[in-house]
């Protein structure tokens, strides 16, 4: 096995859901393995805390299937307050594709209330309303990537 084997083999290794890789042959063998860190994602004003040692690869995961209750809430906004994507992954406004959305335009949740999912890592984690209001604007299509604090959709 070359260098540039090697490489390629790191590289689809380490932009896969895989954690661990083996191959042998008769002149060599290599072996790869991910850890995952946690990063417990707080609640407004509260510092993030790392769980487990540093990783050599430094892959992240959330941790909890309804971390949303810690979205973080900007106020003081004229179309209403932001709720924030608390990690990154794909957004969905429904629990399945043929199922209707959470939640619409013009539609009054309670605080707790589910309004989207995020699926990062194959696990599908719930967003929920940060308190009750009306729900003024979804900014984020269905099924499209979300980044971490992007703003998903307002509240007032």
């Amino acid at each position: 096995m070359n260098k540039s084997e090697i490489y390629e083999i790191w590289d689809k290794f380490e932009n896969s859901d895989m954690t661990e890789f083996s191959f042998k042959d008769k002149d060599s063998e290599l072996v790869l393995k991910k850890e995952i860190k946690t990063v417990v994602v707080p609640a407004a004003g509260v510092p993030a805390i790392n769980s487990g040692a540093d990783m050599s690869m430094n892959f992240t995961a959330a941790a909890g299937a309804n971390i949303a209750t810690n979205n973080i809430v900007n106020s003081n906004t004229a179309d209403g307050d932001d709720i924030k994507a608390p990690l990154v992954g794909t957004f969905y406004r429904a629990s399945s594709p043929d199922a209707d959305p959470f939640v619409n335009e013009g539609d009054r949740v309670k605080k707790g209330d589910v309004v989207g999912v995020i699926e990062a890592m194959k696990l599908m984690n719930e967003i929920v309303a940060p308190r009750d209001g009306i729900i003024t604007k979804i900014l984020v299509e269905n099924g499209k990537m979300a980044e971490y604090d992007q703003v998903l959709m307002k509240i007032k």
